[in-house]
């Protein structure tokens, strides 16, 4: 079961008899880790469908935060801290420190 707010996993309009699919779909910051099907992985999938169902089944979906790079660099003249490859998640607000050297 997937955390508050992470995404969501719903039956899709085209089930049978014997046949189900599922639509796993991850919130806006958001992906798709794995999905778990009978308890082995079948990778970051939105959708899996169970056919000739004979038998009972489990379906389990994780996600997982958006993670973006920000690359900070500064010229002659100045610096700015942090710099290099800074990683932030969805929806941080980064703060850098931008300093100016001697003179300028």
């Amino acid at each position: 079961m997937p955390a508050p707010n992470q995404g969501s996993s719903a039956p899709s309009a085209s089930q049978s008899a014997s046949d189900a699919a599922v639509v796993i779909a991850a919130n806006n910051g958001y992906h798709i880790e794995d999905v778990l099907v009978d308890g082995g992985s079948v990778g970051p999938v939105g959708y899996y469908n169970f056919t000739n169902i004979v038998t009972n089944h489990t379906i389990a979906a994780s996600f997982a935060i958006d993670v973006f790079t920000i690359t900070a660099s500064a010229g002659a003249g100045g610096a700015i801290e942090p710099s290099g490859a800074v990683q932030v998640t969805y929806g941080s607000y980064p703060s850098f420190d931008i300093l100016p050297g001697p003179g300028y």
